[in-house]
């Protein structure tokens, strides 16, 4: 048995999507929370870093067979994973400024909004997602075939 930690950098990309009349949209280019207008953020970028965290156990089963058990989360560098940070807009900039889409979408529960609602979406965290995992490995090939099993690599 060995436990573990793990820990580093990583990269991920991401489109954000909402199911709008039946149909996927990508909401970063819209600008959901007034992005591209004066007074409010630039365009988020759809790749960013993380910080990949976690902890595990591996069993080790008859010098043939490995058992891991994992979880990890991802610490992300942005808040727009699902197009929501803690960002507070204006209904109207949206509306004026990037369309009748993306201010439906900005508040989509609103159908006949007051043009100066000022609203605030999402928290003050930043985004992390989490992953669990189970492995299981066994050698495979001429040194580490399994007795009476038939596995491993062919020989040519």
């Amino acid at each position: 048995m060995s436990p573990f930690v793990f820990g580093g950098g990583g990269v991920f990309s991401f489109n954000p999507e909402v199911l709008f009349d039946g149909q996927w949209i990508s909401v970063q280019p819209l600008g959901t929370e007034g992005q591209g207008l004066d007074g409010y953020a630039a365009p988020y970028a759809l790749t960013q870093w993380q910080l990949p965290l976690g902890l595990g156990i591996r069993f080790q089963y008859r010098r043939q067979m490995t058992i891991t058990l994992e979880l990890g989360g991802r610490r992300l560098f942005t808040d727009h994973l699902d197009d929501v940070s803690g960002a507070v807009v204006r209904y109207s900039d949206i509306l004026n400024g990037n369309g009748a889409l993306a201010a439906r979408i900005s508040r989509p529960l609103l159908f006949n909004p007051d043009r100066d609602l000022v609203y605030r979406r999402g928290g003050d965290q930043v985004d992390w997602y989490y992953i669990g995992g189970v492995t299981f490995a066994f050698p495979i090939g001429s040194g580490g075939k399994l007795r009476g099993r038939g596995i491993g690599c062919p020989t040519f």
